[in-house]
């Protein structure tokens, strides 16, 4: 019995000294590694420090590797916001399709869980963000964290 609680009490200090692990890497790296900051010039500011590190650019190239990075960026958060869009209205014509399948005591059940489950979403993005605030809005191509789905 001794052997046990000592063996189960190692793997539990593990688990825990993991976990606090990963959650200590993930705050450090967003707080204070620009390539994770969550603002697009601290990632071009990175890329481009590193390119020009590794690759021995010349000023001209970094001029033009700069507004590739730019444009690229762009359109990345240009895609990514309209595949968010496309996927909600995709889920909500789902829910819509099973809603009619549904009789009227399942269609108010059914709306009781989705209107949970989105309660529920609110709470996790208000606990993570109330942890530390969000970083100012500063990218014009996304949307402020107030109009995101």
């Amino acid at each position: 019995m001794k052997k046990t609680k000592i063996i189960a009490g190692l793997i539990m200090i593990f688990i825990l000294g993991a976990l606090s692990g990963a959650l200590g890497t993930g705050v450090v790296l967003k707080r204070h590694h620009p390539f994770f900051s969550g603002k697009p010039e601290g990632r071009k500011a990175f890329i481009l420090k590193r390119l020009t590190r590794e690759l021995d650019l010349s000023a001209e190239q970094r001029v033009r590797v700069a507004a590739i990075i730019d444009r690229v960026q762009s359109e990345t958060f240009t895609q990514l916001r309209e595949g968010r869009r496309l996927m909600r209205q995709k889920l909500e014509s789902g829910f819509a399709e099973i809603r009619k399948e549904l009789t009227p005591d399942q269609q108010r059940r059914f709306d009781e869980m989705k209107a949970e489950q989105e309660r529920r979403r609110k709470e996790r993005d208000r606990r993570f963000h109330g942890l530390w605030p969000p970083p100012p809005h500063h990218d014009p191509l996304m949307p402020p964290p107030e109009e995101r789905p």
